[in-house]
């Protein structure tokens, strides 16, 4: 089966976590500061004070998963997120991108393609 990478959907979280918490308590701060469903299938993206650790964290349909990250050298680097904001939205590639070292900031998105609107002439 193949799963389109628009359907996707990839929160970040703005502020650090413990890196010893689990699944359960992740979920929970899902629940209780960003308000969103943690089994909707949506990924969620936790980093420990130091940005050494990255965590994601989603529901597949039959059970919950927990990913984790340990840089070895450096730290992860995100971007900046609004401070009345708890969390950011962002692509899979992104996602791909941050968990391998990569700096989101700046990042410079394609608008997304259109085809060009034919116009008839009679």
């Amino acid at each position: 089966m193949f799963i389109s990478t628009s359907q996707i959907k990839i929160f970040l979280y703005r502020n650090t976590i413990d890196g010893r918490w689990g699944m359960d308590r992740l979920f929970a701060l899902v629940d209780s500061e960003l308000h969103l469903d943690p089994r909707s299938g949506t990924f969620f993206v936790f980093f420990n004070r130091n940005r050494s650790l990255a965590k994601v964290a989603y529901y597949d349909g039959s059970g919950s998963c927990l990913f984790y990250k340990r840089l070895e050298n450096g730290q992860f680097k995100y971007p900046n997120i609004d401070e009345n904001q708890n969390s950011c939205e962002i692509a899979p590639t992104e996602l791909a991108l941050l968990l391998e070292g990569g700096n989101l900031d700046p990042i410079i998105k394609p608008k997304p393609w259109q085809p060009k609107m034919r116009v008839n002439s009679h």
